[in-house]
This record gives C-alpha cells, structure tokens and sequence, in this order.
C-alpha cells in the first residue's frame, strides 16, 4: 500500500493498494486492507523505469513477508 504524494508523476497525495496474485475486472465499492508490514519510505526516482524497478523489489519484499 502506498500513501501519500507521488513525486515522479508530480501528484498529489493518493492512496494505492497492489492486489498480488488475482485478476479484479469490477473494482469494489470498498476494501479492507491489513497493513502487516512497511517496506519502504516514499521515494523520488529520477526515471520511471526505476519506479518500476523499485515496485517489482516492493513486490518481492512484500511476497516474502506474507509467506513467512
């Protein structure tokens, strides 16, 4: 889960959750979210490509953290 502003796109504050492993065709009217974990601080990347990179790591840290 991401929140708070999103410096590479020059945004303002947002809230962003990554559904890992499923596909959602019709987003719900709500969520419940359990914050297990923090991975990281928010970052200010140069390029978006290592945004990406940043998330894919972002992804694997998170993996590893819910199958302990």
């Amino acid at each position: 889960m991401h929140y708070g502003p999103r410096p590479v796109h020059n945004l303002p504050l947002s809230c962003e959750v990554h559904v890992l492993d499923q596909s959602v065709s019709d987003p719900p009217a709500s969520v419940d979210v359990m914050i297990v974990e923090r991975i990281r601080a928010i970052q200010s990347f140069e390029h978006i490509d290592a945004l990406k990179s940043a998330i894919q790591n972002d992804i694997a840290q998170a993996r590893a953290i819910l199958s302990a």
